[in-house]
């Protein structure tokens, strides 16, 4: 048991005999009876467990994250528990980024961007447990206030509330002060643009060589993700006689499909990518993009110059913004999960952050325009953007049989569908009678 000793300065102290039969103190400063004795219960639970081995009690545990430095010093010192980590901010995230390997090296530069401005709000050397709640509401304000965009703002927040969520899970602080802040990052319809055939055109022919030419197909024509899955396409992954392509994805590596997927050599894509466009001396385990490669080069400076060369105004986000424009395209012609197996994602992602409404969806609706195919309303491309012959191969034994053939009573009418089901494994024939599949009722 624990007792209090109030001293002729108000001040109080807790004793207990710890489990050495030592009398220890725990020197509470000038505070209230209530307050003292709620500190003595947690402090017999304390000594109980110590001696016992016997885990905290839950209730002793949340107490003892949540005591202010000062108190948990003073406890660890008599050695109910132990010293707490005090960890900076900048070193523990600095920790953090070097400890995930599993992580890409992309990844890990958008970490470092959110750790820059972490550090500049909070300081290096701010002890991780006294951040707050309030804290990170005026953090959010400051970064608002610098001109960041609403997904880069909820991008940082995100990462502070994985950094200091790691932090928990080894005791650094004791509560995560990011939960409770919106970190999801949503759609901008702002920066969504449908870029059209005729700027790609203007822009393919100012490009410097085949690479760059290359790189604009493949996002716009392709779907591909740009420079990820474009810098990563080999010549032995087009297959030109089954007209696909073998798309390697950094992004998707951990899904079950490993990271890879199949996507059409579309037509748009044959006068790049086709045996006739391949070097002589290109061998199948060379890149489609030559050059451009490392992560020195910037793509999206390069982009912006052929651009102001072309004449062409550059929309919001210059890569994605191809890419979508793609996508938006084909759900035009094609099933929504074929479509999004093709890009590369959910359905669920393409219609939040990929579909477009363009105006020609409003000119198609208002009646001022008749597309003779349904890949017209999605802007003003060829039909053959997406119209592929698709060949059937023959239905087997086994799929036939399970077709029912509806035939009219009269064999001598039917003389096609007989002969266009010649190929069927003996199918199970309905024959409908003068008064029809309905039951007679009574009456």
């Amino acid at each position: 048991m624990a007792s209090i000793t109030n001293e002729s300065n108000g001040r109080r102290t807790i004793q207990f005999v710890g489990a050495d039969g030592k009398r220890r103190s725990i020197r509470l400063g000038k505070v209230s009876k209530r307050v003292a004795d709620a500190v003595k219960l947690h402090v017999e639970d304390l000594v109980a467990c110590h001696r016992t081995g016997q885990p905290i009690p839950l209730a002793t545990e949340r107490w003892l994250e949540h005591a202010s430095d000062q108190l948990h010093d003073r406890i660890s010192a008599v050695g109910l528990t132990s010293p707490r980590v005090r960890r900076t901010l900048a070193a523990f995230i600095d920790e953090y980024i070097a400890s995930r390997t599993d992580a890409k090296p992309g990844t890990k530069t958008v970490w470092s961007q959110s750790r820059r401005r972490l550090v500049e709000h909070f300081g290096g050397d701010c002890v991780m447990r006294s951040v707050t709640a309030a804290d990170v509401s005026t953090f959010r304000q400051r970064l608002a206030e610098s001109g960041l965009a609403e997904a880069t703002i909820r991008r940082t927040l995100g990462h502070g509330k994985q950094f200091f969520g790691a932090a928990m899970k080894i005791n650094v602080c004791a509560a995560n002060p990011f939960v409770g802040i919106p970190c999801a990052v949503g759609a901008n319809p702002d920066r969504a643009a449908f870029v059209s055939r005729e700027s790609i055109q203007k822009l393919l022919e100012h490009c410097p060589n085949d690479d760059w030419r290359r790189l604009i197909v493949l996002a716009r024509f392709g779907g591909l993700r740009t420079p990820s899955e474009s810098l990563l396409l080999r010549w032995g992954d087009i297959d030109v006689a089954r007209g696909r392509m073998r798309v390697t994805s950094p992004k998707t590596a951990r899904h079950e499909d490993g990271g890879e997927r199949w996507v059409p050599l579309f037509p748009e894509l044959l006068p790049h990518l086709g045996d006739h466009a391949r070097p002589r001396d290109a061998e199948t385990h060379d890149f489609v993009i030559a050059t451009y490669r490392g992560s020195a080069i910037n793509l999206r400076t390069r982009l912006l110059k052929i651009m102001k060369r072309a004449g062409v105004e550059p929309w919001p986000k210059l890569w994605q913004n191809m890419r979508a424009s793609r996508e938006t395209e084909l759900v035009e012609s094609f099933p929504d999960h074929v479509v999004s197996a093709w890009i590369g994602h959910s359905v669920a992602i393409a219609r939040k952050h990929y579909l477009q409404v363009t105006d020609a969806h409003f000119r198609l609706a208002a009646g001022m325009s008749q597309p003779s195919t349904p890949s017209d309303t999605a802007g003003d491309q060829h039909p053959s953007a997406v119209q592929i012959p698709v060949q059937c191969p023959p239905e087997s034994a086994g799929k036939a049989s399970q077709r029912r053939v509806v035939e009219p009573a009269s064999p001598a009418q039917n003389g096609d569908l007989q002969t266009a089901s010649t190929g069927c494994d003996q199918p199970t024939l309905w024959e409908v009678t003068p008064r029809g599949f309905e039951p007679r009722l009574p009456g």
